[in-house]
C-alpha cells in the first residue's frame, strides 16, 4: 500500500509539474503550428515571416520533427477546441503511460518494493529527466520504455514471441 501511495503522489507531482511548467518553446510551438496547418490544409508546415517582407506569411515544410506529435494532437484539438488544452492533455497522457510502463517494468524485473519506493520518490521530486522532456521527447521516451518492457517481458516469459517481437519492433520504430 505504501508503494501505491508513493506512485500516486509521484505521478501527481509529475502532472502538477507539467501543468505548471508547460514548456511552450520552439519545438512544441512548431509542432502545434504544423498541426494547425494540417487542419487548414497547408500540409505539415509552419508559418514564417520573411525578414525582407513582413506583409506576407509563408509556409515552411517541417523537416526537423516527425509528424507523430502533430498528428496525435489533432484529435485532441477536435475534442477540446483549444491547442493549449490539447497539448496539456496529450503530455499528461504520455506521463501516465510512461509511469505505467515503468511500474510494469519494475514489477517484471522483480525489483523489491523498497527500491521501487525510492525510485518513485526520486521520480516525483526530481526535475530530471521530466524537466527536459517535452512533446516528441516525452512521446519517444514513453514508446521506448514500452519497447523495453515488451522486450524484457518476452525474454522472461518466452512465450508469444512473435507478437511481442513485432510489438517491440513497432514501438522502437515509433521512438
Amino acid at each position: 500500500i505504501i508503494l501505491l501511495v508513493v506512485i500516486v503522489l509521484s505521478l501527481a507531482l509529475r502532472i502538477t509539474h507539467e501543468i505548471t511548467y508547460q514548456d511552450m518553446y520552439v519545438d512544441k510551438m512548431i509542432q502545434i503550428s504544423a498541426a494547425k496547418n494540417l487542419l487548414i490544409g497547408n500540409g505539415f508546415t509552419f508559418s514564417t515571416l520573411n525578414s525582407n517582407d513582413f506583409s506576407a506569411l509563408s509556409s515552411t515544410f517541417v523537416n526537423k520533427y516527425a509528424p507523430g506529435y502533430s498528428l496525435m494532437l489533432i484529435p485532441l484539438y477536435y475534442i477540446t477546441g483549444d491547442f493549449t488544452t490539447a497539448v496539456l492533455i496529450m503530455d499528461i497522457l504520455f506521463i501516465i503511460l510512461l509511469f505505467l510502463a515503468l511500474i510494469l517494468l519494475l514489477k517484471i524485473l522483480d525489483i523489491p518494493p523498497q527500491r521501487q519506493i525510492l525510485f518513485f520518490v526520486f521520480t516525483g521530486i526530481s526535475f530530471t529527466p521530466f524537466y527536459h522532456l517535452s512533446s516528441t521527447d516525452l512521446m519517444a521516451l514513453t514508446f521506448f520504455q514500452w519497447a523495453i518492457f515488451g522486450a524484457v517481458y518476452f525474454l522472461k516469459k518466452k512465450n508469444h514471441c512473435v507478437p511481442f517481437a513485432l510489438l517491440t519492433g513497432l514501438l522502437c520504430f515509433l521512438t
